[in-house]
């Protein structure tokens, strides 16, 4: 029996063939909207409204890679000390104070980068954190997304947050998305893309995570230390954004009690109160269900809702009645 000859070139198998942090996610519901489209406009402009959103995350996201490495390099030691200064004290000062370069050539090129970080910033619910290979990839195709970056706590966090924040303004349209995070090999080249780590996301998504949650490999888990010790989260009252469900998977809780990301700004400019807001969508999705299976999606964000308004009652929620789930057909 002739056996098999392995390339083992490990050098061009890490370049073509790269361990990533990838995430999937499918927007639930997504293909049943786009069929019950026909001829109607403002269906179409609804379901559009969908792919828009999610796409000024990845625009933004494009437009931040676009930057040199020196201003990343500037900015991260920045945020670096900023961050542990405010992790020292009491209180972090509003805004926080962002020192300029010495360097006047380099204080002028950080203009449109900060513009740009401070735009990002807005998008994200915990903040923004650069690092020095800090490159997050992304595609969209019809309800399928994916975003990838290189294996560092930076990028973990930063997606975390992303992830976070496009989970609770599609929440707010009354759209739900379900995925995961893991680590592993994923290879991009232009429109292709493939690889373990994206197969294994995609088993996570269909088959595991079963309710509107992104789930996170265990081996990621960790990315809450990276930022919010439990010390951090006592003095500046913030709440964990990695939650453990009651089945022991890991997840991220779009709820978590940011209270700096307590106020959403409407379409109109005015500032409204997350909580107040999401309650109303989630009692509206509930009185919808026709099925035992769209209830318990539902009623599964209903119960993590409670239990973060429960926990802190400064966040200014108001519990949701979770009726019974309806008979089945």
């Amino acid at each position: 029996m002739k056996t098999e000859k392995v390339n083992t070139d490990t050098t061009a198998f890490d370049s073509l063939y790269p361990e990533r942090i990838v995430v999937y996610l499918d927007v639930i519901g997504f293909s049943n909207r786009v069929n019950e489209i026909g001829k109607d406009l403002d269906k179409f402009s609804r379901v559009r409204e969908i792919h828009q959103t999610i796409q000024a995350y990845i625009d933004q996201l494009n437009n931040w890679n676009e930057f040199s490495p020196e201003l990343v390099d500037f900015h991260c030691q920045t945020m670096h000390d900023m961050l542990k200064e405010a992790k020292q004290s009491e209180s972090i000062p509003k805004p926080i104070p962002y020192p300029e370069p010495t360097d006047p050539k380099l204080a002028e090129k950080m203009k449109p980068f900060l513009k740009s970080f401070q735009e990002f910033g807005s998008l994200t619910t915990h903040g923004f954190i650069t690092g020095k290979n800090m490159h997050i990839q992304s595609m969209l195709m019809s309800d399928s997304i994916v975003m990838h970056a290189s294996p560092e706590a930076a990028n973990a966090f930063n997606l975390v947050s992303i992830l976070t924040r496009l989970s609770r303004d599609l929440l707010l349209r009354g759209t739900l998305l379900r995925g995961a995070i893991v680590l592993g090999r994923l290879h991009h080249s232009g429109n292709s893309i493939f690889g373990r780590a994206l197969v294994e996301a995609v088993h996570l998504e269909e088959d595991v995570a079963k309710v509107p949650r992104i789930l996170i490999q265990p081996p990621l888990s960790k990315i809450k230390e990276f930022y919010y010790d439990s010390t951090f989260e006592a003095n500046h009252h913030h709440d964990s954004f990695v939650k453990r469900d009651a089945d022991g998977l890991y997840f991220i809780d779009i709820f978590s009690a940011d209270h700096e990301s307590r106020l959403v700004t409407q379409a109109d400019g005015q500032k409204k109160n997350f909580y107040t807001e999401v309650r109303g969508v989630i009692i509206d999705l509930m009185e919808k269900t026709k099925s035992p299976k769209e209830w318990s999606k539902t009623a599964w964000l209903a119960n993590r809702f409670n239990a973060v308004v429960t926990k802190y009652p400064s966040c200014g929620g108001v519990l949701i009645d979770v009726p019974a789930p309806p008979a089945p057909h």
